[in-house]
């Protein structure tokens, strides 16, 4: 695969990414799992293996609705980030 296909959705991937450090501040010393992120959209581990490296893209506000009610943080940033406004490391 090439690497233009491996990363079609990079606003998507850093919203994975941004996910997974809120995860992880809220859970400190536990290991966080790619699919503990994916489990936010009831993801299957393909669907969120996809997500994690931009080939899925994540943007419908029912799907950044369920991600802000389950970190429990503002919708406004995650469309931020789809967006590519700011990056995972801005929000």
């Amino acid at each position: 695969m090439s690497q233009t296909d491996e990363n079609r959705f990079p606003n998507s991937a850093s919203l994975f990414l941004l996910c997974k450090d809120i995860l992880i501040m809220k859970n400190p010393g536990q290991k966080i799992t790619d699919q503990e992120v994916g489990a936010l959209l009831s993801f299957d581990p393909a669907d969120c293996t996809h997500w994690k490296h931009g080939r899925k893209n994540i943007r419908s506000i029912k799907n950044l609705n369920t991600i802000s009610n389950g970190l429990e943080i503002d919708t406004k940033l995650l469309i931020d980030v789809v967006q590519g406004r700011i990056t995972h490391t801005d929000a």
